[in-house]
């Protein structure tokens, strides 16, 4: 049955008169173009977010370039104040070492030239 009422439908031809016919698709042109001007509008503020959002990310991108590098030198520069200290720590140790065994050879010296007291 709704099949029968739709094909009815469809081949009534609908009456409008001419001046309610152009009033009508004047209204409908002008809602077109009303809609299409606000779409535009929307793209374009769209894309200035875009162009926006990439100036961001491009000054970000910089910046984070930035802190690498100074991180890069920074962890340089401690490893080699690292290697400094460890060498003048093991030249330390090696001096001590010589003084250690140096005043071992004098106690030993001082110990066996001395003759021992016995009571």
């Amino acid at each position: 049955m709704y099949r029968s009422v739709s094909k009815r439908l469809k081949a009534t031809p609908t009456k409008f008169s001419s001046k309610n016919s152009s009033t009508e698709s004047v209204s409908i042109a002008t809602d077109h173009l009303i809609e299409m001007e606000k779409y535009r509008e929307q793209i374009v503020t769209l894309k200035r977010q875009i162009s926006e959002k990439e100036r961001i990310i491009l000054e970000k991108d910089k910046q984070i370039g930035e802190l690498q590098g100074q991180l890069w030198q920074k962890e340089r520069e401690t490893r080699t104040k690292l290697q400094q200290i460890q060498k003048e720590h093991s030249n330390e140790v090696e001096t001590l070492k010589g003084t250690i065994k140096s005043l071992r050879r004098q106690n030993d010296s001082s110990n066996t030239s001395k003759p021992s007291k016995k009571s």
